[in-house]
């Protein structure tokens, strides 16, 4: 069986385990039956676990789980051979019994533990799995309430109701384990509708119970949680804050009405008379006291009313041999111990491991749960108190169900309970694993993770090449890419760079258009329904991927990226937005554009004015103006010789593209030799061709597609003039690049990155679109001698924009910010 199938199993086995005790529950009610469904089921998982650790597992772990396992097996053969007086048939049943109980806890997580990474089991699942065991239990509860089929918590002694369970304390604990699983919908923030309806149901089932340990344990969660979202408050945490605040309001507005502080005045009351009462009668425990009212108070309360069982279990503990001493008393009457109440549990689990395995058994029983709580130890000292979300949770249900289980028992020795206590130490032990969502393990390098739509043709993913190439040294780089366009990426990335893609398919938004455009009803559906599904994908993975970054920094690309980081990547991590295109004024694309950046480090803009324009709009983040870079300066230049214009970029509306041709047709009439390389792709091409057609130029304007860099660099040297016909252009990338090959450049001032580069007389710039201007222009300049001048003074400018003149810009940023994960 594969390791996939063996993790599915052992999902499928937690996402059971409500229904497992439900039925147990009314088997025990009405067959009164001792072997029941969860014993088995139960019996069959830990069975299943020992031979597939022994026999398949290899981990780091395994030669000491073997020991383990091995210690374990020779201490119930000595168990058993030195209570000879135990082999009859109802002592033997009661003792594999309560042996399963206790010591399915120790086995398990060993288990467990040791196939953890193996099996590569998901955290994220377990967490969701967990969601869903606490809400099954609350419909469990809250169905019957409703329906009046409940069963009383406490018969006729107290308050409560435990739906169709048994043990109301068992699954009050059961409860408390899985309760603060559910401040991940807060932390990860779901619908708040959603999260709110759920955690009122989870609330008013624990409430219902009756417990202490359910009312008491559900506040401390409440309190602990809302604490933690208050102190990362200002890291995007302030919305999971509020509903837990208004989530612990709702818990003490029901204060006075519910079960459990009912049943806790009457425990308080009985306490009170018991102390009375222990007075006028001899007791087991009172010759402890020797009228000590205030020792016998610190028993009472540290042994929650449990001290008649305990000094009852001391004193034959006292009077029993070595060997009972050392490997324990047994949990059922002997001959050699002749006392009828030995049965009866302290329900304090260490005490009653202790008295009932011995100092051996005791030993044996809590040592994985030591090295545990070591390795907890190590690691908070080890990250300075600076833990994730995920290993505070898993230490702090460690931490609250063990003590529930020095107070109230029935958790070590419950497997429907210690099962939970088993996955959480083995989600804080487990390493690293691609799955899993943790703090990254400290590395040489920081990390940054940049997301981008695709690494397709495009300023933005000719941007991020370069950007790798400024920061690969320094950091560990990984790109996370929605679309994979293309079978690699059209820019240069190096092998140090780690490149994932959510999705191998690209948008199919032309296709759906052409479908509609012919009237094609079965394309129309058949694009639609592809559509819808990229749409969802792209959506559900990125936020998905996102809650899974433990990176260093987050760098992004898009307005889509930076609102899904705002609002779903983890607070700690460093956030940085790019912006790369011109707003023209388009209030709702600004609007956009300042929302998506609430909450981020940083804003990096490529231009100036850009810096300007957004500096004073988003708040708190930081505006920083980073420019665009060149690579490096061509081995080559354009000679200048022959009267051919040149543009590049991609062929759609807003480039421009159909005024250069007007432009061009200008020119041809005055120098008829002239030729123009448009060099690009996009969805204006067809348009653009029959266009060139109909005014006669085809022979002129020649359409070269996209080209590689050392194809492009040929049409480049056979220019003389490059030119950019853009409406807008935040930055304008291919006028730097133009330059580095020594060409002069003319360009519409409507392109604010334009009007930026070419200032100063870098370039010519031509006012209102003016097509005649420019015609003008670029005949003047291709006739005359100053041709030469104009393109070295762009070729020297450009070089300010070279990658190692622009480096420590972006490292500098870097190094200011010193948070850590």
């Amino acid at each position: 069986m594969s390791k996939k199938k063996i993790a599915n199993l052992i999902y499928i086995f937690l996402l059971l385990q409500p229904i497992i005790d439900l039925t147990t529950a009314l088997t025990t009610r009405f067959l009164n039956i001792t072997i029941t469904l969860g014993i088995i089921v139960r019996g069959l998982f830990l069975v299943f676990m020992v031979i597939y650790n022994l026999f398949f597992v290899k981990s780091k772990y395994t030669k000491k789980v073997l020991y383990y396992l091995a210690s374990i097996f020779i201490f119930m053969i000595m168990y058993f051979v030195t209570k000879q007086d135990i082999f009859k048939f109802e002592y033997i049943k009661s003792e594999i019994i309560y042996l399963f109980k206790y010591f399915y806890f120790p086995i398990v997580l060993v288990c467990i533990i040791n196939c953890y990474d193996y099996l590569e089991i998901s955290k994220e699942r377990l967490n969701k799995i967990f969601v869903i065991n606490v809400v099954q239990m609350s419909l469990l509860i809250l169905i019957p309430y409703i329906t009046n089929t409940s069963f009383s918590s406490y018969g006729t002694s107290g308050q409560g109701v435990v739906g169709w369970f048994y043990s109301a304390n068992e699954v009050g604990t059961i409860m408390v384990a899985l309760f603060p699983y559910m401040y991940y919908l807060l932390f990860e923030r779901n619908s708040v509708i959603k999260t709110l309806f759920l955690f009122i149901m989870v609330i008013t089932s624990m409430t219902l119970l009756g417990t202490k340990t359910s009312f008491l344990g559900m506040l401390i969660t409440e309190i602990l949680y809302t604490l933690y979202f208050l102190f990362n408050y200002k890291k995007n945490r302030g919305i999971a804050f509020k509903l837990s605040l208004f989530i612990i309001l709702l818990s003490f507005v029901l204060i006075p009405n519910i079960p459990a502080v009912k049943n806790l005045q009457i425990s308080i009351s009985k306490t009170n008379s018991n102390i009375i009462d222990i007075s006028s009668h001899e007791s087991e425990s009172s010759k402890y006291y020797d009228d000590n009212d205030k020792l016998e108070k610190i028993f009472k309360v540290a042994l929650s009313g449990r001290d008649e069982f305990f000094f009852r279990t001391l004193n034959i503990y006292k009077k029993a041999n070595i060997s009972d001493k050392t490997l324990g008393l047994g949990f059922v009457n002997r001959d050699s111990i002749n006392n009828k109440k030995i049965e009866k549990l302290i329900e304090i689990d260490p005490l009653d491991i202790f008295f009932h395995y011995g100092v051996l058994g005791f030993i044996l029983y809590f040592l994985p749960l030591i090295y545990i709580i070591f390795r907890i130890i190590k690691f908070i000292v080890k990250n300075k108190f600076n833990l994730s979300f995920f290993k505070l949770t898993n230490i702090y249900v460690i931490g609250i169900i063990t003590l529930i289980s020095m107070m109230a028992g029935h958790v070590y020795g419950a497997p429907p309970v210690s099962i939970y206590v088993v996955f959480a130490a083995a989600m804080f032990s487990g390493n690293l694993t691609k799955e899993q969502f943790e703090v990254k393990e400290s590395t040489n390098n920081k990390k940054i993770t940049i997301l981008a739509l695709h690494l397709g043709y495009g300023g933005v993913e000719k941007y991020l090449s370069s950007l790798c190439k400024m920061l690969e040294d320094n950091y560990e780089i990984e790109i996370i890419s929605t679309y994979k366009v293309l079978d690699k990426p059209a820019f240069p990335f190096s092998n140090k760079i780690k490149i994932t893609y959510l999705i191998n398919d690209k948008p199919n938004k032309e296709e759906l258009k052409t479908a509609i455009k012919e009237k094609k009803i079965i394309n129309i559906f058949k694009e639609g329904f592809k559509s819808l599904k990229i749409l969802y994908l792209k959506r559900s993975r990125n936020i998905k991927a996102i809650r899974k970054i433990y990176s260093d920094y987050i760098i992004t690309t898009r307005t889509f990226h930076s609102r899904l980081v705002g609002y779903y990547a983890l607070s700690d991590i460093t956030k940085i937005a790019t912006e790369h295109n011109y707003h023209n004024d388009d209030k709702r694309y600004i609007r956009s554009v300042i929302n998506s950046v609430k909450g981020f480090d940083y804003f990096v803009v490529v231009s100036n004015n850009l810096k300007k324009f957004y500096e004073n709009k988003i708040g708190k983040t930081r505006c920083i103006y980073i420019p665009n870079v060149i690579d490096e300066l061509p081995n080559k230049k354009s000679r200048l010789t022959k009267k051919n214009l040149i543009t590049i970029g991609r062929l759609s509306p807003e480039k421009g593209q159909k005024d250069l041709i007007d432009v061009f047709k200008i020119v041809n009439n005055k120098l008829p030799d002239v030729k123009l390389y448009i060099i690009g792709d996009g969805i204006l091409k067809n348009e653009l061709e029959k266009y060139v057609k109909k005014l006669k130029l085809n022979n002129n304007i020649i359409f070269t597609g996209f080209l590689d860099k050392e194809e492009k660099e040929k049409y480049i040297l056979d220019s003389s003039i490059f030119v950019l016909p853009s409406y807008s252009e935040s930055f304008g990338l291919v006028l730097i690049e133009a330059m580095s090959y020594g060409l002069p450049c003319v360009a519409f001032d409507s392109s604010d990155g334009a009007k930026e580069l070419l200032k100063n007389n870098v370039g010519i710039l031509i006012n209102n679109r003016d097509k005649n201007e420019m015609a003008k222009k670029i005949v003047d300049v291709l006739s005359s001698k100053e041709i030469n001048s104009l393109g070295n003074k762009g070729y020297i400018y450009c070089q300010k924009f070279l990658i190692d003149n622009i480096k420590d810009d972006w490292i500098n940023l870097l190094e200011k910010d010193t948070k850590t994960i």
